[in-house]
């Protein structure tokens, strides 16, 4: 399969979107065919021994047949569940009060979204009581039908194809229709789908692997970054129903600075330190550090598009900072009358004495500058 070449991403994204790097044992299971339910190979004894003693145990025959039913692979399908759920599952996968005396299961998460957590039950409840589902078996066979539909059958049926929308033919934009956020998920699910496979002895079957092809990628291979870090400026929107707390170093031990209730946005400007911990900014200019656990990845907050040119009082260019602070790191610096795209203006004003534009550069990086020094 030959794809468009890989260009101007971060360093992390270029790594794990870069097939070389998990031509391995394990990673290459991330490109296996997963729409397809491989008799001989995936069985109800795998199923149960993957469900046992998580929610879902009960249902190891109702996902069997599910699968066979829809030719989807199984154990895919317990990975994707589980980890939308965790292995205790939450009262969304586990059963709403409809209101109406039927209690209504939504184990993938469908249309669990919003701001706050009584927003996401809400639209998770509503998605589950326009399908009908009001059993944990219709919500297993309608979310599998989902997955089928929307991802397996529109050119993403692998696990790295999920993540990665490498193909113009699944509508939209390129590497928009994502199943979801988190840049590490085909990695580490490929991890669990091998393990299946392996702890039911089937690891030396005949399998389908689907592995992409980039057009002009470097010959070098792309690396992950040092210590796992990466700086740039993305979005993320707290996750943990009870909130998160703003603190000020890069550990739970770290003094607290503020809470941030569950569905609220911060910009995050540098991630992996201390393993999994982001440092963050906050509109006000607030700067801390928040854990990644709970932290999801949004699509970039933008409230404009157009050209302006950089102007400066005296001729000498402007720095482009990763964050809305001259206390973030500088990522380049851009002579006087270069043009650069303004994608968002008027949410971080008042920091260090200015008002902060976010730009992105004409190699598709992105940054904040001075919007003083920004003339259309």
């Amino acid at each position: 399969m030959i794809v468009a070449g890989i260009a101007h991403l971060g360093k992390a994204v270029a790594y794990y979107m870069d097939p070389r790097n998990f031509l391995t044992d394990s990673g290459v299971f991330q490109f296996q065919n997963v729409n397809e339910y491989v008799e001989g190979v995936c069985s109800l004894e795998g199923i149960q021994s993957k469900v046992k003693g998580t929610f879902l145990q009960d249902y190891a025959s109702s996902i069997d047949n599910a699968c066979k039913n829809q030719d989807v692979n199984p154990y895919y399908i317990i990975s994707r569940v589980l980890q939308e759920q965790g292995a205790s599952g939450t009262t969304i996968g586990k059963g709403m009060d409809g209101g109406d005396g039927r209690t209504y299961y939504n184990p993938f998460n469908i249309g669990a979204s919003g701001n706050g957590y009584s927003q996401i039950y809400a639209n998770a409840l509503a998605t589950a009581k326009s399908y009908g589902w009001d059993s944990m078996q219709k919500a297993l066979e309608g979310g599998i039908t989902f997955c089928k539909k929307n991802w397996l059958e529109n050119y993403q049926n692998t696990l790295y194809q999920n993540k990665f929308d490498i193909d113009t033919r699944s509508g939209g934009g390129l590497y928009t229709h994502q199943y979801m956020q988190n840049l590490m998920a085909a990695y580490s699910e490929a991890s669990t789908l091998r393990s299946m496979y392996a702890n039911t002895g089937k690891i030396e079957s005949n399998f389908t692997f689907i592995i992409p092809m980039y057009e002009n990628i470097n010959a070098t291979i792309s690396q992950i970054p040092v210590n796992n870090q990466e700086t740039s400026p993305i979005d993320v929107q707290v996750t943990a129903p009870s909130g998160l707390w703003l603190r000020e170093g890069a550990s739970t031990d770290s003094n607290k600075i503020r809470l941030l209730s569950c569905g609220e946005t911060i910009l995050s400007v540098q991630r992996g330190i201390n393993s999994n911990w982001h440092k963050v900014i906050a509109k006000d200019g607030q700067i801390g550090y928040m854990s990644g656990d709970y932290l999801q990845q949004i699509n970039d907050q933008t409230n404009c598009t157009y050209t302006a040119r950089v102007k400066t009082n005296d001729g000498d260019g402007c720095k482009v900072r990763v964050g809305p602070s001259t206390s973030l790191d500088m990522i380049t610096a851009i002579a006087d009358g270069v043009e650069v795209t303004v994608i968002n203006e008027g949410t971080y004003n008042n920091i260090n004495g200015y008002d902060w534009s976010r730009i992105r550069l004409s190699t598709g990086q992105q940054g904040f500058m001075p919007a003083r020094f920004l003339a259309r």
